[in-house]
């Protein structure tokens, strides 16, 4: 399965957030509604775990590191945080395969 994540300058949850939400739970949000076509490939807890990987991985905060502490230019920050994402997600479609099938 192909997966597009859209930059998080694309578009927004499509749920809007509310006051009684979690703080940073947009994010999850987000990462939910863009691996829900992998949500009947991947085992429940490979699921959840890729997600909470991806949740680690992406926002601001990460991009503000590879800028400041890794010193990288913005170009090269996206990149990163591209492949960051492809590989979280490759690795988990990968040792999907490796697990019994859910039939």
């Amino acid at each position: 399965a192909r997966v597009r994540v859209p930059s998080v300058r694309d578009r927004a949850p499509s749920e809007a957030p509310t006051s009684e939400r979690p703080r940073g739970q947009r994010r999850i949000d987000w990462i939910e509604e863009v691996l829900s076509p992998l949500r009947a490939e991947l085992p429940a807890e490979l699921y959840d775990r890729l997600a909470s990987a991806l949740a680690a991985t992406i926002g601001f905060d990460i991009w503000v590191w590879l800028r400041d502490v890794g010193q990288l230019p913005p170009q090269r920050v996206d990149e990163v945080m591209v492949w960051i994402g492809r590989s979280l997600i490759e690795a988990a479609l990968r040792e999907a395969k490796t697990q019994p099938s859910r039939t």
